[in-house]
């Protein structure tokens, strides 16, 4: 059996001009696309309106640089991953209600990366 990998754009599930926002009529509807053609898939997403804020404003972007912007770093991972978690809930919460078996994993979980290069 093949393995498909799907990718689905944060801007299809979220509303990226309002804060945090999912769109749920298309939550709904990708669910509906996979309800009986789930078996040996792995479906990634982006992020839409959610974790883009917090990375931003804790400039995530430009890693560790000193001191206090390690600490201010740590946090502001802390909240963005907190912030992509509410919208990793939705889709488990939208799969599952579906009676599709789904678990979250995420490449934070098991990717190392050093100046900015995977290791």
């Amino acid at each position: 059996m093949v393995t498909r990998i799907v990718k689905i754009g944060g801007a299809s599930i979220t509303d990226k001009a309002q804060f945090e926002s999912v769109n749920l009529p298309n939550i709904d509807f990708i669910v509906d696309l996979f309800k009986n053609n789930y078996k040996n898939l792995i479906l990634i997403h982006g992020a839409g309106s959610f974790g883009h804020h917090q990375a931003k404003k804790y400039r995530l972007n430009e890693g560790y640089k000193n001191t206090y912007n390690y600490e201010e770093c740590r946090l502001g991972v802390c909240d963005t991953r907190r912030s992509l978690g509410r919208l990793q809930q939705y889709l488990l919460d939208a799969f599952l209600g579906a009676q599709i078996p789904v678990v979250r994993i995420s490449p934070f979980d098991f990717l190392i990366s050093d100046q900015f290069e995977l290791t």
